[in-house]
């Protein structure tokens, strides 16, 4: 497993990457909100969800499945809201 993104602090929030697919670890002696820690994942979810995008060798649907959600709605729906535009949107300009 290899390490992509942490965040050093007491929190222990740390994100990781195993075979394409993201993955978010949490460990903490501190009482931390959970909404936190969730935002923190979705952020990272999102912009590596952006990079496979860029490369152009997958749908949507798949990069959904690619960053652990789901639910394609939900995806959707935390890629417009961390960029302000719909994945396809963003695949469109990125082509032109």
């Amino acid at each position: 497993m290899k390490r992509i993104f942490t965040q050093s602090t007491n929190k222990g929030i740390s994100c990781l990457k195993d075979g394409g697919t993201a993955f978010c670890n949490f460990t903490t002696n501190d009482h931390v909100p959970l909404a936190n820690f969730s935002n923190a994942c979705t952020a990272y979810k999102m912009h590596y969800a952006e990079q496979l995008l860029l490369t152009g060798r997958y749908t949507i649907s798949e990069v959904g499945y690619m960053v652990s959600m789901s639910s394609q709605s939900y995806f959707r729906k935390c890629f417009k809201d961390e960029f302000h535009v719909n994945p396809s949107d963003y695949q469109k300009q990125v082509k032109s």
